[in-house]
């Protein structure tokens, strides 16, 4: 089976934004999907980034790095499969609500001996073991700080069956020994 690094399509969709930070900070234990759960005591209220105007919407989109922002039709169609590996909390997006996805499923996939490391420590190259890969659908790694979403084909064709835009699949080397 094949792995991959979920790649937001930055330049051809809308990202969002938190539109209110001081009351995030004041009521929100975090934005930062860093591979914990999160708890919201109500919906986050969201706003596209003023940068993106004229800039159509994805159906999977981004709020901040390590999370994807979810349409209602991904929610529909994904919820089951996204909630094995992480939690969907509510966004307000205006009238609507999209969804969070905070990926908490953090798998020790990384082969070290074999991946490229920079000299603080974050992998540059990862090297992922199949076996890993095979068993975890969606995943993070501590190396990465959690900030990379990884998966493999039983996601990517998923993604791809439903036709869902927003993002690409950029795929890594596997480690089969």
């Amino acid at each position: 089976m094949k792995a991959y690094i979920i790649q937001p399509k930055y330049d051809e969709y809308k990202s969002y934004l938190v539109k209110n930070e001081e009351l995030s900070r004041e009521h929100y234990s975090s934005t930062r999907c860093k591979g914990q759960a999160l708890d919201w005591p109500e919906p986050l209220e969201i706003i596209a980034d003023e940068e993106d105007s004229g800039i159509p919407e994805a159906d999977i989109g981004l709020l901040s790095v390590g999370s994807l922002v979810f349409t209602e039709g991904v929610y529909i169609e994904l919820r089951n499969e996204a909630l094995k590996y992480g939690q969907l909390l509510p966004l307000k997006y205006g009238k609507r609500t999209l969804w969070l996805w905070n990926v908490t499923n953090v798998c020790n996939a990384l082969n070290i001996e074999k991946s490229e490391l920079n000299s603080f420590g974050g992998v540059t190259k990862p090297v992922l073991n199949a076996s890993t890969v095979n068993e975890n659908m969606v995943f993070k790694l501590r190396e990465d700080n959690y900030t990379g979403i990884y998966c493999n084909d039983t996601f990517r064709n998923l993604v791809e069956h439903n036709k869902f835009s927003g993002i690409e699949f950029e795929e890594l080397d596997v480690d089969h020994g």
